[in-house]
């Protein structure tokens, strides 16, 4: 009997000792895994933070964009406009050498005919 009392508690130390070993193997995973946990949000929070300045970057070139396109289409309208302008310009300019040129052609067309008329009539007369 004093055997069996006498390993009863070399048992209860074993099992013991058994279940110590097993909790800290269990804390050791948990600690790992809460480490493991932190680091992931620490990525997570980079990663969302980077997709956060990404998108504010992103939406700053597309506003950018939007705008040098309007100053663009505001600036080929006024090139278009001035473009309007100068061809009636010139349309206007072509029709008032046309007439010119028509004022000089009979302008010389009248003054053939006074010099024709003119030798005719002093070469008719002497």
């Amino acid at each position: 009997v004093g055997g069996v009392a006498g390993g009863a508690p070399l048992l209860f130390e074993r099992l013991a000792g058994e279940e110590a070993q097993e909790i800290r193997t269990y804390a050791r995973l948990i600690d790992m895994q809460n480490r493991r946990l932190a680091e992931l949000e620490r990525v997570h929070d980079d990663l969302e933070c980077r997709l956060e300045q990404q998108t504010r970057e992103r939406l700053r070139l597309e506003s950018e964009l939007d705008t040098s396109s309007r100053r663009w289409e505001e600036h080929a309208a006024a090139l278009d406009a001035e473009r309007t302008t100068w061809r009636a310009r010139v349309q206007a300019e072509e029709r008032r050498n046309e007439g010119l040129l028509d004022q000089v052609y009979r302008k010389e067309q009248e003054i053939r005919r006074m010099f024709l008329h003119k030798f005719d009539g002093k070469g008719g007369g002497g």
